[in-house]
């Protein structure tokens, strides 16, 4: 195959298809049925992923890396020179097929949880929308392609987070979502700039081969804008400190839940680093800190997911926690990994996310039979027998998400900790840091993820609600996507060796080898992956049979109670944050809206009306054809004078 053989145009076919999707259902919601907008919704992320499919499959045999489609020139003006362009290559391709497969199975299962909802339609458009501005993000050649998917996620997340507006509290939760990503887009804003002024393009091959002929002078500029582009992804993939809007993004339905943490928004953040890793290889600083924030992040999350009672809430949690491990992946260089960590999360993410979804979708109300919409773990229970589909896709999903064999996880993410403690040269560097704080991480995830599956599906019911199956297995759709995902949990850690030689040609000469030597680090391998095999049969024994125990200890135990009681309340950021931030900035704005609107603004808006209207009332007074007035009008006029001409002649200098 040679270039011009190449299917070039199909790459804007991508993102166009479930753009199309978005019109056309945004257009004829109100006219058609239900079950047609469901397919018409479905019919654009399949169709895209088909196509990413044929293109990946042609990229293979293609002998160049990379692929790229001019859609047109865009901005011509002096060194400025931006086009609107799409660049497919292992990554971007890689990315394509876990947006649209992934999302596609979402899309899938949302016809069943949806149905009956009265925006099915709305919901549909908004979901297509939100697959085509990531693609957008991911295919995009330059830094301003990648920055309107950017914010294109960043709005469909608004749209979908308080898809249910007429609830106050959905509401303020997809205004969280909104305003504390704009704190990150602007760092990531201002990291576009200075990456223009420095490199004098915002194309990706151009920043890598600017890069490339920077000497150690421009190293502290490297890192700042790296760390500006951080900042960016802290908001968009929730990291410390701005990871605050992701537990409440809870508020929108599960599949949404699904496609955030899976497949879209959250993902962007690492995609971005990757695609930048020629930067990130060069600034080093950078990248120590973007691997200690991801530990650190990893570390704190988790200790949140294992005190918390939502379902949706402890997954929200720990979806930060895996994303930590991520960022920690690529602060080590192990650009790979973190893909691949980024790729397996998808499915066992997708799959919990959606299985919560039809445990909430199979609980009824006794005396009204409609789904209740239970959250809270500690009111159900029992689960496994009644439900053994839902049960199914949990142990796949959450043994992927505590990394045991032979789930994927257990591929992608013990190896990121062997990565570390393979890099670190002392026990206080760097990697040595990362490495302990992964590994409780890893403890933690093993314990709330246990503690979710035993509080579900073990133990007696309980809660004033009854469980219906058959209300649950009348929808033949969200069986289909939980049957798909579980697999993919459980087979999909085979990928990796796949991805480690699919994906060389994206890093070149940044990519740090992530293979550990049997011979010279056997023991550290076998002592992280067999630790973590041997504590999670331990903690599973524990939370599976001997949950009362531990919490009559935690209930008896001061220390334990009160350790126990900050996590759940997440520490108090939110607090503090309302406390510090919020009302501060609310204070502030108020009094601007009084003197700054209202008195200057307005007073001179409707001052100066005011003016010309007492200047005309006056002159309409002196003006109303009476002849007595005129005459004491011109008398006035007379003795102003005369006091004038008198008062010249006394101080005359003459």
């Amino acid at each position: 195959m040679n270039e011009t053989t190449f299917p070039t145009m199909w790459i804007a076919f991508i993102p166009l298809l479930p753009l199309l999707g978005f019109l056309l259902v945004s257009l004829l919601r109100r006219k058609l049925s239900e079950k047609v907008l469901g397919l018409l919704g479905c019919a654009g992320p399949l169709l895209a992923f088909v196509v990413a499919i044929y293109l990946t499959v042609s990229l293979y045999r293609f002998p160049a890396d990379s692929v790229t489609y001019v859609l047109y020139s865009w901005i011509q003006s002096g060194n400025l020179q931006l086009s609107l362009a799409f660049t497919l290559d292992p990554l971007s391709a890689l990315l394509c097929l876990v947006i649209t497969g992934v999302g596609s199975v979402i899309h899938i299962y949302s016809i069943g949880y949806m149905h009956g909802d009265k925006g099915f339609g709305r919901y549909f458009a908004y979901l297509n929308l939100f697959t085509s501005m990531m693609l957008v993000l991911v295919l995009g050649e330059n830094l301003v392609v990648m920055f309107i998917g950017w914010e294109g996620v960043g709005l469909c997340s608004y749209l979908l987070i308080g898809f249910w507006y007429e609830d106050m509290e959905k509401s303020l939760a997809a205004q969280k979502a909104f305003v504390v990503n704009r704190v990150g887009d602007f760092a990531f804003l201002i990291g576009i700039f200075w990456a223009f002024f420095l490199f004098g393009t915002l194309s990706f091959e151009g920043i890598q081969q600017a890069i490339a002929r920077l000497d150690t002078f421009y190293l502290w500029q490297l890192n700042a804008i790296a760390i500006l582009f951080f900042i960016g992804a802290t908001g968009k993939s929730a990291q410390i400190p701005l990871y605050l809007w992701l537990p409440d993004a809870m508020a929108g339905p599960t599949p949404v839940s699904a496609l955030i943490h899976a497949a879209t928004m959250v993902t962007a953040g690492v995609y971005m680093i990757g695609r930048l890793s020629a930067l990130y290889s060069v600034a080093t600083f950078a990248s120590s800190v973007v691997a200690i924030v991801g530990a650190l992040t990893a570390l704190y999350a988790a200790t949140m997911g294992i005190t918390q009672r939502d379902i949706k809430k402890i997954l929200a949690y720990s979806t930060i926690s895996q994303l930590g491990y991520m960022f920690l992946a690529m602060g080590l260089g192990a650009y790979t990994l973190g893909i691949f960590h980024l790729t397996t999360h998808a499915f066992f993410k997708a799959a919990l996310f959606l299985g919560a979804g039809a445990v909430i979708h199979a609980y009824v109300r006794p005396d009204r039979g409609y789904p209740a919409g239970l959250q809270d773990t500690y009111k159900m229970g029992g689960l496994w027998r009644q439900t053994p589909l839902i049960f199914f896709t949990f142990i796949a999903g959450g043994f992927s998400l505590a990394a045991l064999p032979p789930f994927s996880g257990f591929f992608s993410k013990d190896p990121i900790l062997a990565t570390a403690l393979q890099k670190a040269q002392t026990p206080f560097s760097v990697e040595g840091l990362a490495w302990f704080l992964g590994t409780l991480t890893a403890f933690c995830t093993v314990i709330y993820t246990f503690r979710l599956i035993a509080l579900v599906f073990f133990g007696q019911p309980r809660g004033d609600v009854r469980v219906e199956p058959e209300h649950y297995h009348a929808s033949y759709t969200m069986g289909f996507a939980l049957v798909v995902l579980s697999l993919l949990s459980l087979f999909g850690g085979g990928l990796h060796h796949t991805l480690s030689s699919y994906l060389q040609p994206v890093w070149g000469s940044s990519h740090h080898t992530v293979e550990i030597s049997h011979s010279v680090h056997e023991f550290n391998f076998f002592l992280i992956f067999g630790g973590s095999v041997i504590f999670a049969v331990v903690t599973f024994y524990i939370f599976a049979w001997r949950f009362a125990w531990i919490q009559k200890v935690v209930r008896d135990n001061p220390w334990w109670w009160w350790l126990y009681f900050l996590s759940y309340r997440k520490y108090f950021v939110d607090e503090v944050c309302e406390l510090l931030i919020v009302k501060p900035l609310k204070r502030l704005s108020a009094a601007l809206l009084k003197w700054i609107d209202f008195f200057l603004i307005e007073g001179i808006v409707n001052g100066l009306p005011k003016l010309f209207l007492g200047w005309g009332w006056a002159m309409r007074a002196a003006q109303n054809g009476r002849v007595h007035t005129y005459a004491g009008l011109i008398l006035v006029g007379v003795l102003l004078g005369l006091l004038y001409l008198g008062y010249t002649i006394v101080y005359s200098p003459f």
